[in-house]
């Protein structure tokens, strides 16, 4: 059986700024929530700028990384 679930957005998408990001660190909490940290380094002798740190339970990360794969392989055959 399937729930309804209500997702407000507080924020404005159409606004937010893409960002580049060349590292990508990944750690998993005790409770198995995963913490995705995205930085740039312009070069290697520039300390890394941490752009973004994102939270999401373990489910979703899972979802994520399937999604990015099937994407890259997807576009890796046009």
């Amino acid at each position: 059986m399937s729930e309804n679930i209500n997702v407000e957005i507080t924020g404005s998408p159409e606004k937010t700024i893409p960002k580049f990001c060349s590292n990508v660190g990944v750690n998993v909490l005790a409770n198995e929530d995963v913490v995705l940290q995205f930085g740039h380094r312009k070069s290697d002798k520039e300390p890394l700028v941490i752009i973004e740190t994102i939270l999401v339970d373990k489910e979703h990360a899972l979802q994520i990384s399937k999604v990015i794969k099937e994407t890259v392989e997807k576009s890796s055959k046009n």
